[in-house]
């Protein structure tokens, strides 16, 4: 624990980008609550460093030999509720963030940014919370996205990636008519029929 409380958040990065991957371990090097535990290089080396290390957070690109980033983040997150994913990419497209944020992924940074973008969004990531480009999801279904709270949020993920109503009861521990009503709520929320 730090001197304010708060706990070591444990990271693994992977990119196939050697700069990239020593840049990531020198931003985390100075952070008090974030620890660079390990690195891959490719998407289907990252997934099996992910199950053996099991880390509180992961840095993916979404451009990844072996196994392609959006699709690692898809099979770590059928396997891992519980797990914050930080997605990266050198391309500035929104298209890249919303099919990320499809995937499952907590965030989106474009390697353009600035550190404290990826500091930011790992922190958020650890706690549960979103981030991504509000121009990503479009004027109304990033509106309608922005007021919805984390567990319809985690619903409409599952729904996106294809799972019915009684899988998603499962992985989230709650009642396929929960599910239902969640499904509802996110429809009148983000304006599609019911």
């Amino acid at each position: 624990m730090s001197a304010v409380g708060q706990a070591f958040h444990s990271v693994v990065a992977i990119d196939d980008h050697p700069l990239v991957l020593e840049s990531i371990q020198a931003l985390l090097a100075g952070s008090p609550y974030l620890q660079l535990v390990a690195t891959a290089a490719d998407g289907a080396e990252g997934l099996q460093l992910i199950r053996s290390a099991r880390p509180k957070l992961a840095i993916i690109d979404i451009n990844l030999p072996s196994l392609d980033g959006l699709e690692l983040v898809r099979r770590v997150r059928a396997q891992r509720q519980d797990i914050g994913i930080v997605t990266i990419s050198s391309e500035s497209a929104d298209d890249n963030a919303r099919l990320a944020f499809l995937a499952g992924a907590n965030a989106y940074v474009e390697k353009s940014e600035a550190t404290a973008v990826l500091s930011a969004a790992l922190l958020l990531a650890a706690r549960g919370y979103l981030s991504f480009p509000h121009a990503a999801m479009g004027p109304t279904e990033g509106a309608g996205l922005a007021t919805l709270t984390k567990r319809e949020l985690r619903v409409n993920q599952l729904l996106t990636q294809g799972y019915g109503n009684t899988e998603i009861a499962q992985r989230l521990g709650i009642s396929p008519k929960t599910v239902s009503t969640f499904k509802h709520r996110i429809s009148k929320k983000v304006g599609l029929a019911a």
